[in-house]
């Protein structure tokens, strides 16, 4: 008798993201790349506000339904925003992975000689401090991996904030309907 896989044999790991970490990790990206800060001053006190409400509380539920929705728009945006950074990591991940798949020949020509083109630009881009190939190949290669961790960072940072965003407006819709309910049992009871 063949034993059938089940379903939960199937699953991804769920892997626990921590929002906070995620958002420093990319804040530091990006204000050492662009001079770019994330803010997310007041989030935490609307995730307790959320999971603390009272239905007969209408001033905190309109107060809550302004702020759901002012998150689900804010993340929303850098959410936009931050898949443009992600594609230019991705090119620079991309950029990078050929400059070290290049043999001894191509680095000898291409990026430590002083009269190829490519040369400074390529250097001046990517910071490239190396003089003979061999440290050129072990500064590209380190390059590569932080490349690789800061897209691989932006990437998953992208997908929590679109869920946030998505949270927010259920969120949103959600405060507004326990809103008209609230009102219509005081008034119409």
């Amino acid at each position: 008798m063949v034993k059938k896989k089940t379903t939960s044999s199937y699953k991804r790991k769920n892997e626990n993201v921590n929002f906070k970490e995620l958002a420093k990790k990319v804040n530091a990206i990006l204000k050492r790349d662009f001079k770019i800060n994330l803010n997310f001053a007041g989030y935490e006190q609307t995730i307790k506000d959320i999971e603390r409400i009272d239905e007969t509380d209408f001033v905190n539920i309109k107060e809550l339904i302004f702020d759901s929705n002012n998150w689900a728009d804010y993340l929303k945006e850098m959410q936009n925003l931050l898949e443009y950074f992600k594609d230019l990591y991705k090119n620079k991940y991309e950029i990078l992975e050929y400059l070290h798949e290049l043999n001894q020949f191509d680095l000898v020509h291409c990026l430590s000689s002083e009269d190829c083109l490519l040369t400074n630009d390529f250097k001046r881009r990517f910071k490239i401090r190396g003089k003979d190939p061999s440290s050129i190949d072990t500064e590209i290669a380190k390059k590569l991996e932080q490349a690789k961790d800061e897209y691989k960072s932006l990437k998953k940072f992208t997908e929590v904030l679109g869920a946030k965003s998505k949270y927010f407006e259920g969120t949103f819709y959600s405060l507004i309907n326990m809103y008209k309910k609230s009102v219509n049992d005081l008034f119409f009871k």
